[in-house]
Protein backbone atom coordinates (compact mmCIF):
# COMPACT_ATOMS: atom_id res chain seq x y z
CA UNK A 1 0.00 0.00 0.00
CA UNK A 2 1.41 3.37 -1.01
CA UNK A 3 0.17 6.63 0.56
CA UNK A 4 -3.07 4.99 1.73
CA UNK A 5 -3.95 3.92 -1.82
CA UNK A 6 -4.62 0.23 -2.35
CA UNK A 7 -6.23 -2.36 -4.56
CA UNK A 8 -9.58 -3.71 -3.37
CA UNK A 9 -10.43 -7.05 -5.01
CA UNK A 10 -13.69 -8.95 -4.69
CA UNK A 11 -15.59 -11.69 -6.50
CA UNK A 12 -18.44 -9.95 -8.30
CA UNK A 13 -20.22 -12.88 -10.00
CA UNK A 14 -20.22 -16.69 -10.12
CA UNK A 15 -21.45 -18.86 -13.01
CA UNK A 16 -20.97 -22.17 -14.73
CA UNK A 17 -21.20 -25.12 -12.37
CA UNK A 18 -23.64 -27.95 -13.06
CA UNK A 19 -26.05 -29.23 -10.40
CA UNK A 20 -23.95 -32.32 -9.64
CA UNK A 21 -21.26 -29.99 -8.30
CA UNK A 22 -18.63 -31.27 -10.71
CA UNK A 23 -17.41 -29.00 -13.44
CA UNK A 24 -15.92 -25.59 -13.93
CA UNK A 25 -16.53 -22.68 -11.59
CA UNK A 26 -16.32 -19.36 -13.41
CA UNK A 27 -15.82 -16.37 -11.14
CA UNK A 28 -15.29 -12.72 -11.97
CA UNK A 29 -12.63 -10.86 -9.97
CA UNK A 30 -13.15 -7.09 -9.79
CA UNK A 31 -10.70 -4.44 -8.53
CA UNK A 32 -12.74 -1.80 -6.70
CA UNK A 33 -9.59 -0.10 -5.41
CA UNK A 34 -7.49 2.82 -6.55
CA UNK A 35 -4.27 1.00 -7.45
CA UNK A 36 -3.33 -1.97 -9.63
CA UNK A 37 -4.06 -5.45 -8.27
CA UNK A 38 -1.03 -7.63 -9.09
CA UNK A 39 -1.23 -11.12 -10.54
CA UNK A 40 -1.82 -13.70 -7.83
CA UNK A 41 -4.26 -16.24 -6.40
CA UNK A 42 -7.65 -16.34 -4.75
CA UNK A 43 -7.32 -18.59 -1.69
CA UNK A 44 -10.46 -20.49 -0.66
CA UNK A 45 -11.83 -23.62 1.02
CA UNK A 46 -14.44 -25.78 -0.68
CA UNK A 47 -16.85 -27.96 1.25
CA UNK A 48 -18.80 -30.86 -0.24
CA UNK A 49 -22.19 -32.19 0.89
CA UNK A 50 -20.49 -34.95 2.89
CA UNK A 51 -18.58 -32.33 4.91
CA UNK A 52 -15.18 -32.85 3.27
CA UNK A 53 -13.16 -29.61 3.20
CA UNK A 54 -10.38 -29.00 0.67
CA UNK A 55 -8.14 -26.06 -0.13
CA UNK A 56 -8.78 -24.25 -3.39
CA UNK A 57 -6.45 -21.86 -5.20
CA UNK A 58 -7.70 -19.94 -8.23
CA UNK A 59 -4.92 -18.28 -10.22
CA UNK A 60 -5.14 -14.81 -11.72
CA UNK A 61 -2.53 -14.14 -14.39
CA UNK A 62 -3.78 -10.65 -15.27
CA UNK A 63 -2.91 -7.49 -13.29
CA UNK A 64 -6.10 -5.47 -12.79
CA UNK A 65 -6.24 -1.71 -12.97
CA UNK A 66 -8.87 0.06 -10.84
CA UNK A 67 -12.35 -0.71 -12.16
CA UNK A 68 -11.27 -3.72 -14.23
CA UNK A 69 -12.71 -7.24 -14.07
CA UNK A 70 -11.20 -10.55 -15.16
CA UNK A 71 -12.71 -14.01 -15.53
CA UNK A 72 -11.17 -16.85 -13.50
CA UNK A 73 -11.99 -20.50 -14.25
CA UNK A 74 -11.29 -23.38 -11.87
CA UNK A 75 -12.30 -27.04 -12.04
CA UNK A 76 -14.06 -28.17 -8.87
CA UNK A 77 -15.45 -31.55 -7.77
CA UNK A 78 -18.43 -31.96 -5.46
CA UNK A 79 -18.34 -28.42 -4.11
CA UNK A 80 -21.43 -27.35 -2.16
CA UNK A 81 -20.03 -24.18 -0.57
CA UNK A 82 -16.84 -22.22 -1.09
CA UNK A 83 -15.44 -19.83 1.50
CA UNK A 84 -13.22 -17.25 -0.20
CA UNK A 85 -10.56 -16.22 2.29
CA UNK A 86 -8.09 -13.87 0.59
CA UNK A 87 -6.24 -12.78 -2.50
CA UNK A 88 -2.46 -13.17 -2.39
CA UNK A 89 -0.53 -11.10 -4.93
CA UNK A 90 2.62 -12.33 -6.65
CA UNK A 91 4.44 -9.50 -4.84
CA UNK A 92 3.47 -10.96 -1.44
CA UNK A 93 0.61 -8.51 -0.79
CA UNK A 94 -2.51 -9.99 0.79
CA UNK A 95 -6.07 -8.72 0.58
CA UNK A 96 -8.88 -10.21 2.71
CA UNK A 97 -11.92 -11.22 0.64
CA UNK A 98 -14.18 -12.85 3.25
CA UNK A 99 -16.83 -13.95 0.75
CA UNK A 100 -19.07 -16.99 0.73
CA UNK A 101 -20.21 -18.83 -2.40
CA UNK A 102 -23.09 -21.28 -2.08
CA UNK A 103 -25.05 -23.52 -4.40
CA UNK A 104 -28.81 -23.82 -4.50
CA UNK A 105 -31.36 -25.25 -6.89
CA UNK A 106 -31.17 -21.98 -8.84
CA UNK A 107 -27.40 -21.96 -9.29
CA UNK A 108 -24.58 -20.26 -7.43
CA UNK A 109 -24.60 -17.05 -5.42
CA UNK A 110 -21.85 -14.99 -3.83
CA UNK A 111 -22.11 -12.95 -0.62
Amino acid sequence: MENGVTANPHISKITGLDLSGTGFLTSFLYNAGTSVLPTGSVIAKQKSKDGTVESLRIYNRTPLSPGETTKLVQEVFGAFTITVLSYVGSDGSEYPLNQFISRSLFGWSVR
